[in-house]
């Protein structure tokens, strides 16, 4: 998962997912700090769900839970190629 400018706007990018984030350095910012474990509340740091709250707060929530399932099943097959090792 990660984010690159086009032009003026800001997209999460994950394998061939590309979705426009609006409101800019501060929602990913938001979104970061959840994803690198740096957010302020213990139960927020890489958390899905708190990702999927902050991530409701910018897109429809369809958006955010399609987001959310392909965060999971990159995840397994990144652990299936891994020889099931995490890490």
């Amino acid at each position: 998962m990660g984010f690159e400018k086009e032009g003026s706007k800001w997209m999460l990018v994950m394998g061939e997912l590309r979705i426009h984030l609006k409101g800019g350095l501060g929602t990913i910012k938001s979104l970061e700090t959840v994803l690198k474990g740096t957010s302020n509340g213990y139960e927020g740091r890489q958390n899905p769900e708190e990702l999927f709250a902050r991530l409701c707060k910018i897109l429809p929530e369809e958006d955010a839970l399609n987001i959310i399932k392909t965060a999971k099943e990159m995840g397994k097959l990144a652990q299936a190629l891994n020889g099931g090792k995490s890490g």
